[in-house]
């Protein structure tokens, strides 16, 4: 109970310190302007050019490529960039939209065994290499959706 008091007279004191406050606001300002100014002047030495989007986010287009921006966070690495690249079904169906040479794979679950079943069957006794389709890293398999690309094992 008596965390909790310190907890709101602390917050309290933050609050009620209007100059504080005033000066968080224009830092914020300052900020923004600042990176919109810094991913304007990049597009233009590219030649793309640079919208501002919703919520804060930039896009920065040139031809037919486009990425994402946000202050001084870019889409590379990004947490949903690596989580799209970590499914393999996903990566593959991408790959195959840009008209990149893809595996064989199939997608299943352990209740579509059947679709697997034909993957071996096109394969005529090749080796194949089965593995979660994604939610695993260094070898943990928990999920029950699998794939088998059909490549050399």
């Amino acid at each position: 109970m008596i965390d909790l008091l310190f907890k709101l007279v602390y917050r309290a004191q933050f609050y009620l310190n209007v100059p504080a406050i005033l000066q968080l606001l224009r830092f914020r300002e300052i900020r923004d302007t600042y990176y919109q100014q810094l991913w304007q002047g990049a597009a233009r030495n590219i030649g793309a050019q640079a919208q501002d989007w919703d919520f804060g986010y930039m896009r920065i287009s040139r031809n037919s490529l486009t990425t994402v921006v946000k202050q001084g966070s870019v889409m590379l690495d990004s947490h949903l960039t690596l989580d799209i690249m970590g499914n393999k079904a996903l990566t593959y169906a991408l790959m195959a939209e840009k008209e990149y040479s893809t595996p064989d794979y199939q997608t299943f679950t352990m209740r579509s065994l059947k679709v697997a079943e034909a993957l071996l069957d096109r394969q005529k006794g090749k080796e194949v290499v089965v593995k979660p389709v994604s939610g695993t890293g260094g070898g943990r398999g928990s999920n029950d959706r699998y794939q088998g690309p059909a490549s050399a094992a």
